[in-house]
């Protein structure tokens, strides 16, 4: 079953249980990445063997939001600072047109710092800003987390 990225969510805690909405994004990067493999290849092997490595993320995991100078200087208080990060995706829908992230499709969670930089733009186009977060720990799907 295929599904929409509609409600998708960037959160932030700052003791991993009680979390709130970032701000609302545009896109979100690969969370995880492929591991590195490591050559195991001897000298009596007829063809190279790897091993896996770690995982690799390639550094931060960029975000896009629209520029907003308030949301911006928000963020920016937030730079260098420790937190929880998390993306959710799935919400409920309370009062119409209002959505409350649950992370009922899914949650992912990690430790990182957080920077904002604001984006070039072009002409006839939105504005926007560009959020890293540098990880400490990697993002890992919660699968014990219930929807909240």
């Amino acid at each position: 079953m295929a599904e929409n990225s509609f409600g998708s969510y960037l959160m932030s805690s700052e003791d991993g249980k009680t979390w709130d909405n970032v701000c609302p994004i545009k896109d979100y990067p690969d969370l995880q990445g492929d591991p590195n493999t490591l050559d195991s290849t001897t000298l009596s092997d007829p063809a190279h063997t790897y091993i896996d490595d770690i995982e690799d993320t390639g550094g931060g995991l960029a975000f896009t939001a629209n520029y907003d100078w308030d949301t911006y200087q928000k963020l920016y208080a937030l730079k260098g600072e420790e937190k929880y990060y998390g993306v959710w995706f799935g919400h409920t829908e309370d009062t119409p047109g209002v959505f409350t992230p649950d992370g009922s499709r899914g949650k992912f969670k990690g430790k990182g710092k957080l920077n904002v930089t604001k984006s070039g733009a072009g002409v006839s186009a939105v504005s926007d800003m560009k959020i890293t977060i540098t990880l400490s720990e990697p993002m890992l799907p919660d699968l014990a987390a219930p929807a909240a």
